[in-house]
Formats: structure tokens, C-alpha cells, sequence
């Protein structure tokens, strides 16, 4: 086996293992440590989204150790990579089709800044690839070899863990989701929960399913158009219910102390 084989071996590994720790513990932490919740876990679910983070990684890995210098390769894994992140940014953004040419020249003028933020992250990849593959021959310890290897595969897994959601954050879809379920129990009116029955609320026995998935945010809260009482946005969060059979609830909460209001939506915007 040659030298560069070898090395491109060793960086389809190293990705795929990488993604495989950040894909792991981004769609796991969640789900942990909100028992009993049902997550929205775009695009794919949470092991298609683990199985993408795999692929994603081998990939980079792959492009940024091709070529022989080093430099080249890590370019073109931090434009690979760029193009990857606003492709996704893109789609998962529900851009409508009139904001499409608006949105592709946005594409055009943050792919260089987004590739020059991954060429430092590319640039530490071809590093430990070099030093795997350089040393491979030499008598060196196993700590020697692998504490970078070890270092970068733990970074991927911090950048994961940043993906957990807040303590607001738990506490808002714990609370969205006993309320959903107890009004999918309730047997009369006067068991359903107050916010089910707002003003911007169809009749929810009869519209909502048994299954749905949960979703936080706090930085669309004004796109579901709810009424709400003034108070400091950056306490403000959207709960967003997906039933399975296309019908949406999304419950704005202006604080976690207090009960949210929420309006059914046949789309969301």
C-alpha cells in the first residue's frame, strides 16, 4: 500500500469516526435527557441524521488528505464543507420560492467566509491525518500516535454536546408535552387544558393525532403571528407540535413560569 492510499484510508476513518461522535451525541443528548419526549429531528430522523454525520465526515476527511502538499486538500474539503453547511441552511430554512435569487446570491457571498472559517477545523484534520500516516513506521509510543487523534475526536463531540438544548428549553417542551397529553385524554371540555382552547385554536379533539414530534425555538417567534403580553423576547420561546396526520399546534411561551398560547396551523409558515 502506498504512501497517499494509506493516508486516504486513514482520513475516511478518522472523518467517519468523527462524524459518527458528533452525529451520536447531537441526536442523543436530547432524547436523554428529555425521556418520554418526542423529538423533531430533522432532515432524516436521529439515525439517518447520525448515519449523514458519517458520511459527511468521511467525506471532508477524504478531500482534505487527496492531494499531497497538504494545502490543497484542505481547501477543497473547507469549500466542500461550506457549501454543505449553507446547502443545508438552505433547505431546512423552508425558503419560500419567491425568495429563492434573494437567497442564492446570499449563498454566493457567504461561501467564502464560511470556507474560510472551516480551514482552520480542515487544516487540524489534515494535521492528525499527516501524523498518523507520517509516524506509522516510527517507534512511537500509542499516547505519542494518538492524543491528538483522541483530541480532535473529543472536539467533535463538544461541538455536539452544543447542540443540547437549555434548561428553559427542557422545561417548555416537558411542559408542551403534558399538556398535549392531557388533552388527547381529556374526556370532556372542561379537561382540556386552557391553551388548547384559546381563541387561535381549532377544536383540538377532533384535529389532533395521537402522534407528533416537538420542536423548540427562539428565534421565530414572531413568524406564527400569536398575541402575546409584553415582557423581555429573549425569555420568549415557540414550542411547535407536528401531528402525524399534518395538523400543527404551536404554543408560544413568554416565560417558563407561566402558561403558554397557542394557535393550530393546517402549514407552517
Amino acid at each position: 500500500m502506498t504512501k497517499q492510499t494509506y493516508r486516504r484510508r486513514t482520513a475516511l476513518i478518522l472523518g467517519a469516526v468523527i462524524g459518527l461522535v458528533f452525529g451520536g451525541i447531537a441526536q442523543g443528548i436530547n432524547p436523554i435527557l428529555l425521556p418520554g419526549v418526542p423529538l423533531y429531528q430533522p432532515p432524516f430522523g436521529s439515525i439517518g441524521n447520525i448515519l449523514l454525520a458519517v458520511g459527511v465526515g468521511a467525506l471532508l476527511g477524504l478531500l482534505s488528505a487527496w492531494m499531497d502538499p497538504s494545502v490543497p486538500g484542505v481547501l477543497l474539503a473547507a469549500a466542500v464543507g461550506a457549501v454543505l453547511m449553507l446547502v443545508a441552511a438552505f433547505f431546512t430554512g423552508s425558503t419560500p420560492l419567491m425568495e429563492v435569487p434573494i437567497s442564492t446570491i446570499g449563498f454566493i457571498f457567504l461561501f467564502v467566509p464560511f470556507t474560510g472559517m472551516l480551514i482552520p477545523v480542515m487544516g487540524v484534520v489534515r494535521t492528525t491525518i499527516n501524523k498518523l500516516t507520517d509516524t506509522r513506521l516510527e517507534k512511537q509510543s500509542i499516547p505519542e500516535r494518538w492524543w491528538l487523534p483522541l483530541l480532535v475526536i473529543a472536539a467533535g463531540g463538544a461541538i455536539g454536546w452544543s447542540l443540547v438544548y437549555s434548561v428553559p428549553a427542557r422545561t417548555v417542551l416537558n411542559h408542551n408535552h403534558q399538556m398535549l397529553q392531557q388533552g388527547l385524554t381529556a374526556g370532556s371540555m372542561a379537561q382540556m387544558p386552557a391553551p388548547l382552547l384559546g381563541p387561535e385554536m381549532d377544536d383540538f379533539s377532533s384535529q389532533a393525532s395521537q402522534k407528533y414530534t416537538l420542536a423548540w425555538d427562539n428565534k421565530r417567534i414572531n413568524a406564527y403571528a400569536i398575541p402575546r403580553s409584553a415582557g423581555p423576547e429573549y425569555l420568549m420561546s415557540v414550542v411547535i407540535a407536528r401531528f402525524d396526520n399534518g395538523w400543527n399546534v404551536v404554543c408560544l411561551y413568554t416565560n417558563t413560569e407561566t402558561e403558554p398560547r397557542c394557535r393550530s396551523l393546517d402549514e407552517l409558515p
